[in-house]
């Protein structure tokens, strides 16, 4: 069960929903494709910790990739190559 115990996005250890954890530790359900923009399809969730759910907020995967990689300083690197913890498994 890796995507239950991960963040999809980034790879920490989800520990749970309470508050006593850490953000980067606390589970969220996140909408791969925001619901916003036409996300309303059964297999569009992803585990995630709260910071990168917030972080991501109504942003597409390939728009929050972009901003991943500029805040790294990757920006130069094709967008493609680029991976989330949770799209290497699948």
């Amino acid at each position: 069960m890796l995507f239950r115990t991960t963040c999809w996005y980034c790879g920490n250890k989800l520990l749970g929903r309470t508050k006593r954890h850490p953000e980067r530790n606390r589970t969220s359900l996140d909408h791969q494709q925001p619901k916003s923009k036409g996300g309303n399809w059964a297999g569009n969730t992803v585990m995630s910790c709260v910071v990168c759910n917030h972080d991501k907020a109504e942003l597409t995967l390939e728009e929050y990739r972009l901003l991943v990689m500029f805040r790294a300083g990757k920006v130069k690197m094709p967008v493609d190559k680029m991976l989330f913890y949770g799209e290497r498994f699948d």
